[in-house]
C-alpha cells in the first residue's frame, strides 16, 4: 500500500480510503496482534517447527496444526470434533482458556467429560431419536439426567399400574 503512495500521479485520497477499508479489516480481526496470538497458539499446542511440511507431520501434529488455524480463524461458529485428542494435559488447558473466551458459538462433540465439566454452558443429549437440551455442565448434566429418569421410572410405573388395573377390571366384568 505504501509504495502506491510513492507514485506523484496516485489520487491520494482514494488511497487513503482504501488504506482505511484495509485497517478496518485488520482491526476486525484483531490482526496487529496476529504474531502474538499465533505464536501463544503455537506453543500452547506444541505446534511442530515452523519449516515442518505437513506431508512430514504425524496424524496429531496435522490435527494440532488444524485445530490451531481453526481457532486463529475466529469464525461465529467452531464445530470441534474430540478437541483434546493429541493434546497434553497443558494444552487441553489452554483450550479450556481459549473456548471461555470465545465469543462465538462452539460445538463440540467429546467423550472427555473432564473437558465438558470445565468449557460446555448448554449439553444437547440424544436420546431415542430426539435432542434435549441441558443447561449447564456435564456434572449439572448427570444430576439433570439422574433426576429425569426418576420421574421417568416414576411416570411408567404409575402408568403400568393404571394398565394393570384395566386389565384386572376387564378379566371381571362378566362380559
Amino acid at each position: 500500500m505504501y509504495a502506491l503512495y510513492a507514485d506523484p500521479d496516485a489520487d491520494f485520497d482514494k488511497l487513503a480510503a482504501e488504506q482505511g477499508r484495509l485497517e478496518e479489516i485488520i482491526q476486525a480481526h484483531d490482526g496487529h496482534n496476529l504474531n502474538v496470538q499465533l505464536e501463544r497458539a503455537a506453543d500452547a499446542l506444541r505446534l511442530p517447527d515452523w519449516d515442518a511440511k505437513i506431508a512430514n507431520l504425524s496424524g496429531g501434529e496435522r490435527r494440532r496444526v488444524a485445530l490451531c488455524r481453526l481457532l486463529l480463524e475466529k469464525p461465529d461458529m467452531l464445530l470441534l470434533d474430540e478437541p483434546t485428542n493429541h493434546l497434553d494435559a497443558e494444552s487441553v488447558a489452554w483450550l479450556e482458556r481459549f473456548l471461555h473466551d470465545f465469543e462465538g458459538t462452539v460445538v463440540a462433540i467429546t467423550h472427555d467429560r473432564y473437558f465438558l465439566d470445565n468449557v460446555a454452558g448448554w449439553i444437547l443429549e440424544l436420546d431415542r431419536g430426539e435432542g434435549i437440551p441441558w443447561e449447564g455442565n456435564y456434572s449439572s448434566w448427570l444430576e439433570q439426567k439422574d433426576q429425569r429418569l426418576a420421574q421417568e421410572a416414576s411416570q411408567e410405573a404409575a402408568r403400568r399400574k393404571l394398565f394393570d388395573r384395566e386389565r384386572a377390571g376387564v378379566g371381571t366384568s362378566g362380559n
